[in-house]
């Protein structure tokens, strides 16, 4: 954001304050600039925020949890502003209540109601009221006739190559095939228990049951070996390509299949929850523009959204997450302006 308010607008650097850190953040005086360029989790952190001219939310779908901090900090200062743009791909991940924060911050003289807005488009269930969806074809009319501005890729980026996707099932040594079948095991144990919870109605059980994302965490151990040996055949061709996980024992083995000892190391770029802010402008140009860095190796979270990695036209999963917006999201940091290439997803999965 920072370079772009530069190149575009010709604003001079000294007039843009970029808030990298917690300090930084604190010492912020505003008025003291013309343009504030800050992530979600320092918002709070200034203690005068005065009403801003413009507020530009990129990302906004980070909004979508009307009880999470940075929306609590965020909405006051967006409904204070005199103009607000909010900047998404994906306004909903999952389903029209994630809608609601994003509507409130942009129509903020409407004072809309979330338990009209969940009556009229939620479907409910027992355990969330605002869960599901109805009336979505009367919700897009609302909103495309007054707040939204819809642009699809095919209509503004009539000449972005176009995107393909497949899945690509690994084999698994008799030690993976071994831990696989426990894994199924304490599946069906899991999926017993929730039945009964389900007969029952002890919908407790159910919210404190862990073993899903224990045995969720338990797949990406078992696809290791697999996924290193696919690596390494994408290695040899030479090509640049973006590799994402999720969790960090898989990111770990991917670094390590690219790692493979000082005279045949591939260079890479890795890109994480841990990775400094400051940092990820200059990884991925070293990505984009160093011809011997041949691999993005991304966490699906941290590395999903933002970046411009169009250097490579392919893009590999070592694993899924719950939300296939996130899929979305990350599949689109290659596909996007400046690719010349048609983009190929591949999807690394394993049978049962």
């Amino acid at each position: 954001w920072n370079l772009a308010i530069q190149e575009w607008l010709g604003v001079p650097e000294k007039n843009i304050r970029v808030v990298h850190t917690g300090k930084d953040a604190e010492g912020t005086v505003f008025g003291s600039f013309q343009f504030l360029v800050i992530s979600y989790g320092f918002l709070d952190k200034i203690k005068d925020s005065g009403m801003f001219n413009i507020v530009v939310v990129d990302e906004s779908h980070a909004l979508k949890d009307w009880t999470a901090k940075r929306t609590k900090v965020a909405l006051p200062i967006l409904k204070k502003a005199k103009r607000v743009v909010l900047l998404t791909g994906t306004p909903a991940l999952n389903r029209p209540k994630e809608i609601f924060t994003q509507l409130s911050a942009v129509a903020a003289k409407a004072s809309l109601k979330l338990k009209d807005f969940g009556e009229r488009y939620c479907e409910g269930s027992r355990w969330d009221k605002y869960a599901g969806s109805k009336n979505l074809g009367e919700l897009f009319a609302l909103l495309h006739s007054s707040v939204m501005v819809r642009r699809l890729k095919k209509d503004v980026l009539s000449e972005l190559p176009r995107k393909r996707r497949q899945k690509v099932f690994l084999g698994l040594d008799a030690a993976g095939k071994k831990q696989l079948a426990k894994l199924k095991e304490q599946m069906d144990e899991s999926r017993a228990v929730l039945v009964s919870s389900l007969m029952s109605g002890k919908t407790g059980a159910i919210r404190d049951n862990g073993v899903i994302m224990e045995v969720y965490k338990k797949t990406a151990e078992v696809k290791i070996k697999a996924v290193q040996e696919y690596v390494g055949t994408l290695l040899e061709t030479g090509e640049k390509f973006l590799i994402f996980g999720h969790h960090i024992a898989l990111l770990d083995a991917i670094e390590q299949a690219c790692n493979r000892g000082s005279k045949s190391a591939t260079g890479y770029i890795r890109i994480d929850g841990s990775t400094p802010a400051k940092q990820r402008a200059d990884l991925v140009n070293d990505f984009q523009n160093n011809q011997d860095t041949q691999v993005a190796i991304l966490s699906i979270k941290a590395a999903g959204v933002g970046l411009t990695l169009t250097a490579a036209s392919t893009v590999v999963f070592a694993e899924l997450t719950w939300v296939p917006g996130d899929l979305i999201q990350a599949e689109d940091r290659a596909h996007r302006i400046g690719q010349q290439n048609a983009v190929n997803v591949s999807f690394l999965m394993v049978k049962n």
